[in-house]
């Protein structure tokens, strides 16, 4: 399960719609996996996290969920 996609995602100021059309998905399955209702296949979950610029670790653990991402230069950098 992603649990911090969302975060990811609207920090980088992408739309559910936007995210979809860049990963060849439709909206409907980033809200899935958004809301934990389904998860990605790992060729999609990796393909998300390079759209995303982020480390796969960072998008599924929930320990990352403190973290501050970087726009466009993504970190696991704690919020200090």
């Amino acid at each position: 399960m992603i649990v911090n996609l969302k975060k990811y995602r609207t920090h980088r100021g992408l739309t559910q719609k936007e995210l979809a059309s860049k990963l060849g998905l439709t909206k409907n399955a980033i809200t899935m996996y958004e809301t934990g209702k389904r998860s990605p296949s790992i060729a999609v979950t990796k393909k998300i996290s390079e759209v995303l610029d982020v480390s796969i670790d960072s998008l599924v653990n929930e320990e990352h969920s403190n973290y501050n991402p970087e726009p466009n230069n993504a970190t696991d950098e704690p919020i200090k």
